[in-house]
């Protein structure tokens, strides 16, 4: 609850009489305090959270020995006698005030008030007036006895007048600047602090002074558009804005600040407006507006024409003639008008002529109403040009990017230019010819070969680029001898020339071969008389687990080392489906030779190639390694009775096994010849066995068996065989 402090002299005044009065202020101030509603905006004083304490709102006015100043935040705004033992007469007092903008009211007043007078003479009020120095008591003490003094207490109260006032006012003949009695204070005073003064104001703002394009023009308007104008207000101009149908409004917040009587400034707007944000063509409202600082709105409005829609595509631009290359430069397109415009008519047709690739670009225009052709339209210059259009409305929209599809517009009427080069010494196998066209360019090109004497010409894989056609000659395939040359070219426009000499004018030949041709051998190295010769040989044979040295040189065809050059070395078992792979790069020495370790594993073609160069043939020497197969042989008893039964049982070795397994072949050596007797397979992993029962030996016989391992598709090694085994039989 408030507190509520009698501050009565002591004296016989029965203290019932104190507080009664105070009961029945307190209960009328509550009853009447105003609701906040629009039309209304609040000024602070003496609010540390409003304005850092400041009072500019409130003027001061005081008679002599009266003082009226600001003691904030603690002490208020304060309106109150001297303390200096004098008298004031009638009417004299201190006053802080606070006035509404003309036009307005004050609607309500609220804070924490503190009163105290040094005796009954004195009147300590809020008051409700129209400006003068009467009114209506809102709050506070009059003339007679009562209360002394109340120590802060909120309060909130109707004004519903122009000004209202803090007042410390003699109200009797003349009141004492002193206590007058024991207990009382020296001093008659008013104070408040935290204060919200609630003005009303129902008058809208004015606007005037219209400028701007979008306010003054009767034309249609497109695109960005000016529109400013002034606003003014009694209390000021908390915010402006321009409002256009279907657009986003355009708004801006003055300066304003709450501790002032009219917070706002009268300002108006200045702006621009994008019409393009507006939705849909044709009239639209323009609205300015502008609030004050109770909310009230002001505005005025006209009607605009505004039409930001270029016409759409037209369709189906055609060529006369189609967009084939032309040998004349004077073409004409025809094109279909949208249908159902609802803007402004067409007026005429933009088109743009472009360079292809990028480059040169060029504008140009025609008019007429709905117009759908364009005749006589000249490139720039020969070459290949790109058409675009796009039509223009009588409002003057147009866009680019409502153009057609783009025609080709292509005049050419020359044949392309071709010259042989002269043959390039460190790339003899070259064939070049100088190729160009302007300004269709090269569509296609070939380069033919015939043998002087033939009618036969033989294309070359030709390439046409950077300027040239070129083919190489593959002096390895072709018969040694005199070749003529030819060139053949066709333009995009389908201009063609065929020529068979050089620049210089003499007739296009070559004579093969064009590189030095090269020698490779590979083989094995023969001894004879303390020297070694290289024997050629295109097949090795090698038993099973051994590995084979080859050697080999590299000569020209004088007999001369290759030294330091680079032999690859391919190898490819020999079973079907095998891969190529790479298995060595060899260098050769400064006598040409080079040296290879065949590795062990299953027969394979060997291929040592010489890649050659630019002015060096390639040479190629293939040698079949043939390994032939083995596999081990046991028995599991070495003397034996006729009747009884040897288990011979092996191995194969090596990979490549097929999956069915691998036939072996069982071998006796009978009458000095080895006779099969029996067949086996292996297993996956090469193991095999057989069982022989001997039923037929007289006497006592030594025989020598072993396993043969036959050929076989899929299997990638050579017949071979196992070692003997001897095995003794005691016949009957």
């Amino acid at each position: 609850m408030n507190r509520l402090r009698d501050m009565t002299p002591l004296t016989t005044v029965p203290r019932l009489l104190v507080l009664v009065p105070l009961l029945i202020l307190v209960a009328t101030a509550t009853a009447t305090a105003p609701v906040a509603r629009a039309g209304t905006y609040d000024v602070y004083a003496c609010d540390p959270n409003h304005g850092g304490s400041a009072s500019p709102s409130f003027a001061a006015a005081a008679d002599p020995g009266m003082t009226a100043y600001d003691d904030c935040p603690a002490g208020g705004i304060v309106a109150r006698s001297s303390w200096d033992n004098g008298t004031s007469s009638a009417s004299q007092g201190a006053y802080r005030y606070f006035d509404a903008p003309p036009g307005a009211i004050v609607q309500s007043i609220s804070g924490f008030i503190k009163i105290e007078r040094s005796s009954c003479a004195w009147g300590t009020n809020l008051v409700a007036s129209n400006g003068d120095l009467g009114g209506t008591v809102l709050y506070g003490f009059s003339a007679g006895c009562g209360v002394f003094g109340i120590d802060w207490l909120y309060r909130d109260v109707a004004v519903n007048a122009t000004r209202v006032r803090i007042e410390a006012r003699c109200a009797s003949s003349s009141c004492p600047r002193y206590p007058s009695a024991t207990g009382l204070p020296g001093v008659a005073s008013t104070r408040m602090r935290s204060i919200r003064v609630v003005v009303r104001d129902d008058t809208p703002p004015q606007l005037t002074n219209g400028q701007g394009a979008l306010w003054t023009s009767t034309d249609w308007l497109r695109g960005v558009q000016n529109v400013s104008f002034d606003a003014s207000d009694n209390t000021g101009i908390r915010q402006t804005s321009v409002a256009l149908t279907g657009a986003t409004t355009l708004s801006r917040a003055t300066a304003c600040n709450d501790i002032l009587a009219t917070p706002c400034p009268n300002e108006g707007m200045s702006t621009t407006i994008d019409t393009l944000s507006a939705r849909g063509d044709g009239p639209h409202t323009l609205t300015l507006q502008a609030i004050d600082s109770a909310g009230n709105l002001g505005q005025v409005s006209r009607t605009v024409l505004i039409d930001n829609t270029p016409p759409p595509a037209p369709q189906s631009l055609t060529e006369d003639g189609g967009e084939g290359w032309h040998s004349a430069n004077d073409f004409a397109v025809r094109w279909q008008n949208p249908s159902g415009l609802s803007g402004s008519p067409i007026a005429g047709a933009e088109y743009e002529l472009c360079a292809v690739p990028k480059g040169q670009c060029v504008r140009g225009s025609q008019d007429g109403k709905n117009i759908a052709a364009l005749e006589h339209l000249k490139a720039p210059a020969a070459g290949e040009w790109q058409l675009r259009l796009w039509l223009r409305d009588a409002a003057g929209n147009q866009d680019r990017q409502q153009a057609t599809a783009p025609v080709m517009i292509r005049p050419d009427d020359s044949p392309p230019d071709l010259a042989f080069q002269p043959a390039d010494a460190q790339d003899p196998t070259l064939v070049a010819v100088r190729a160009s066209d302007q300004p269709s360019g090269l569509k296609s090109g070939e380069i033919d070969l015939r043998r002087e004497g033939t009618d036969s010409w033989q294309a070359l894989p030709t390439t046409l680029q950077a300027g040239k056609l070129a083919a190489r000659i593959d002096d390895e395939g072709l018969i040694a001898g005199r070749y003529d040359l030819r060139a053949h070219a066709t333009d995009l426009a389908g201009n063609e020339r065929t020529v068979t000499t050089t620049a210089e004018g003499a007739a296009a030949q070559v004579t093969l071969p064009l590189r030095l041709a090269t020698r490779l051998q590979v083989g094995s190295v023969k001894r004879s008389g303390g020297r070694a010769r290289l024997k050629p040989r295109s097949r090795i044979d090698a038993s099973y687990g051994r590995a084979v040295r080859l050697r080999g040189k590299l000569a020209g065809p004088d007999g001369n080392p290759v030294a330091d050059a680079e032999v690859l070395v391919y190898t490819q078992t020999l079973r079907p489906g095998a891969a190529v792979r790479l298995a060595a790069t060899l260098k050769t020495s400064r006598r040409g030779g080079f040296s290879y370790r065949a590795p062990t594993g299953p027969s394979r073609l060997v291929r040592f190639r010489y890649t050659g160069t630019a002015t060096v043939r390639t040479a190629t020497q293939d040698v079949r390694f043939l390994v032939h197969a083995h596999s081990t042989l046991r028995a599991n008893r070495r003397s034996v009775v006729n009747g009884e039964t040897v288990r011979f049982r092996g191995r194969l070795k090596g990979r490549g096994i097929p999956r069915a397994g691998k036939l072996i072949e069982l071998q006796v050596l009978l009458r000095g010849r080895l006779r099969t007797f029996a067949t086996t397979h292996t297993d996956r992993r090469g193991r095999w066995h057989y069982d022989y029962r001997f039923d037929g030996t007289r006497g006592r016989q030594l025989y020598r068996f072993r396993a043969r391992i036959p050929r076989e598709v899929g299997y990638p090694y050579e017949p071979g065989r196992s070692r003997v085994v001897k095995i003794a039989v005691q016949g009957t």
